[in-house]
């Protein structure tokens, strides 16, 4: 059977290759009549003819669709901005803007008529002043000596059930190299704040230090920390820079003081790539009990959390997690590698 298809695919190849050779040749070939020479070049021209009109054929954007890009482009950048010609981008219209203090593209469905997606970009003093107050407050409120005077601001829109929308709901980030700042609406929802060693509270510095020598048994050094503040947390977050190899980052609850999260992403490199063959010998080499014995003095030491009354529990989702918890207790969640070490560990007082 098998010899018999190689035999047709090579009678099918040397019969393409004679065909190729004999049109080159023009030797078989029919010569066409004038007729129907003439009768073909007209056929071309008139196909050329089709494709020019439809090339210069302005698109036809109804009425309806360009008031949605309007009013959209009006909430995002907050004044009239110019856009350049629509794109007939199959079952939507994209449209982009023109004016060069602004880049942004708006996407509107086609038979909906309403606007699915939106982004803009422009330079923060051209943002809506009232957002800028409302910016620097919550900014203020965190550290009184910082300011905003310059950055990048990006505003997005989405509307994945394709309906119309009677309130235009607008993310917006505010950023520079110092911080980033989120909005909902005129909402600020979160802030994170980067700030160099020098400027970070010499005794937090301290506490995160230690508290990774814990786990790592070896000095480190931070690059700087960031603090980030929401409406449901406010911590420092330390990093040791990332490496190739990995890094290392501590969690420091702002009003407590006290470390609420490690994780040391080296020894999470340095460990075999999680596939489920990997898992089921991990799940053998590394049990519930092992997890207590290597978390035990950490979290005593850590957080202050005896783990001998609490149960433990191998995550159904990741074979190398191990969560403790206890009535009325915080829950501390432990990841371990291979060789029993801890790669992560962090405490949730959350309900």
């Amino acid at each position: 059977m098998k010899n018999k298809c190689k035999g047709k695919i090579a009678v099918l190849v040397i019969a393409m290759m004679l065909f190729t050779s004999i049109s080159q040749t023009g030797v078989i070939e029919a010569k066409p009549t004038t007729a129907s020479k003439q009768q073909e070049v007209k056929k071309i021209e008139k196909q050329k003819q089709k494709q020019k009109q439809k090339q210069s054929t302005p698109m036809e954007v109804d009425n309806k669709t360009l008031e949605a890009a309007k009013k959209m482009m009006l909430a995002l950048a907050g004044s009239d901005v110019a856009w350049g010609k629509e794109i007939d981008g199959g079952s939507e219209w994209i449209f982009s803007t023109e004016d060069e203090r602004y880049d942004g593209k708006i996407r509107i469905d086609k038979k909906a008529k309403v606007v699915i997606a939106a982004s803009i970009s422009f330079s923060y003093d051209e943002l809506d002043e009232d957002i800028r107050k409302n910016v620097l407050h919550a900014l203020q409120k965190v550290d009184s000596e910082r300011v905003i005077s310059s950055g990048t601001v990006s505003r997005y829109y989405f509307n994945f059930s394709k309906r119309p929308v009677e309130n235009i709901e607008i993310s917006t980030r505010v950023q520079n190299s110092q911080m980033l700042i989120m909005l909902d609406n005129y909402h600020v929802e979160r802030l994170l704040l980067v700030y160099t060693n020098s400027e970070v509270d010499e005794q937090l510095h301290e506490t995160a230090q230690k508290a990774v020598e814990k786990i790592t048994k070896r000095p480190i050094s931070f690059t700087g920390a960031i603090r980030t503040v929401d409406d449901k947390a406010d911590f420092w977050h330390f990093t040791t820079g990332r490496e190739e190899k990995g890094w290392i980052t501590v969690n420091i609850d702002t009003a407590s003081r006290e470390v609420t999260e490690i994780e040391n992403l080296f020894e999470y490199y340095a460990d075999k790539p999680q596939t489920p063959q990997t898992d089921k010998v991990f799940k053998k080499k590394v049990t519930e009990q092992d997890a207590r014995r290597v978390a035990s003095p950490i979290t005593k030491d850590l957080f202050q959390i005896d783990l001998k009354t609490y149960k433990v529990k191998r995550s159904p989702n990741n074979a190398r997690l191990f969560v403790f918890s206890k009535e009325q207790e915080a829950t501390v969640s432990v990841q371990l590698n291979e060789k029993k070490q801890v790669v992560h560990i962090s405490k949730d007082t959350s309900d």
